[in-house]
């Protein structure tokens, strides 16, 4: 008992007492279904705009903007304006990439494979546990 309140205390001195308040009351608010009700579960298409709504006056952009929001033509030149030394370091690491070496933090270029396989130690060549940490 005597832990726990040291807990709790110790919560509150790290914390603050208006985060501590504010997890208190999301937590009542979750376990009394007050979110569920608030917010009634249905999908996007379900939800229609009314007339008149300025969210209707968005649709036309959402239609005509460039995808991943930049320009292309813009991106474009940009690009052709890139150093010719950095154009050849990427494609470097590229060609080194596909052909199962990568340089990491600065170090001497090390095998990984190719597919990389991320999990495996590149110093041992060990493979972590497949159990999750929790």
């Amino acid at each position: 008992m005597r832990r726990r309140l040291k807990a709790v205390m110790q919560v509150f001195s790290c914390m603050g007492v208006r985060w501590v308040g504010y997890r208190v009351r999301r937590s009542i608010e979750h376990r009394l279904g007050v979110l569920e009700r608030r917010l009634p579960h249905a999908t996007w298409d379900s939800f229609r705009l009314r007339a008149g709504s300025p969210a209707r006056s968005f649709r036309p952009a959402f239609r005509t903007r460039p995808p991943l929001h930049f320009d292309r033509d813009a991106l474009h030149v940009l690009f052709q304006n890139e150093p010719e030394s950095s154009r050849d370091a990427v494609h470097r690491q590229v060609t080194e990439l596909l052909s199962g070496k990568q340089q990491f933090y600065s170090g001497r270029l090390t095998e990984v494979s190719w597919p990389p396989e991320w999990h495996r130690n590149v110093i041992d060549g060990s493979h972590p546990p497949q159990s999750h940490f929790s």
